[in-house]
């Protein structure tokens, strides 16, 4: 096992997957040090004018590095199987970079598309924003859960019809790495 998985299972082992109000998990310093940086700068190289969309703005990654083949791994994802409980499957994944900043509108109650069975999400804006925003999870109508958007803190939640969220931006920028497991 390489050091990033024995990382990243650490990790995995050590989080407690919230049940309420879908179940999803919250992970701290989830990247090490020089990968976040790496992510970062990959992230900060791309042209975002480029790929503006009004709701949000998507690259989806063509190159990969060994870090994000690691994380599309059969071994990383039983890791995660196992921690939700989740009955293995056949999936394929879909890594993108995402950028946000004030012209972006997707701020309205959205669930992720249905094709995609779990969602993982790193946060890449630089510790300077004290105040990334928040991920809030809803229930029907109701605002349930808020999770901060915090520097190389990770989400990762299971998609299903009652996985509604949104985010509240606080007038910055919002740098994500996504990683998405669609069913085969």
């Amino acid at each position: 096992m390489s050091n990033f998985l024995k990382h990243l299972s650490n990790k995995i082992e050590q989080s407690i997957v919230v049940e309420d109000p879908w179940k999803y998990i919250v992970i701290e310093d989830f990247l090490p040090t020089d990968v976040y940086y790496s992510f970062l700068k990959q992230h900060e190289s791309l042209d975002w004018d480029d790929f503006f969309d009004e709701e949000s703005s998507w690259y989806t990654i063509k190159h990969t590095n060994y870090e994000m083949d690691i994380l599309k791994s059969n071994e990383f994802t039983q890791l995660l199987f196992e921690k939700f409980n989740f009955d293995p499957i056949n999936y394929i994944t879909k890594q993108s970079f995402k950028y946000d900043n004030r012209k972006n509108t997707l701020q309205i109650p959205h669930r992720d598309k249905g094709e995609f069975i779990m969602t993982l999400q790193v946060f890449l804006q630089p510790q300077c924003y004290a105040d990334g925003g928040t991920i809030i999870m809803r229930d029907n109508k109701t605002d349930v859960v808020e999770l901060p958007l915090v520097t190389n803190s990770c989400t990762i939640f299971l998609t299903n019809e009652k996985s509604w969220h949104r985010v509240e931006q606080r007038n910055y920028e919002r740098k994500s790495f996504l990683q998405r497991w669609i069913q085969a």
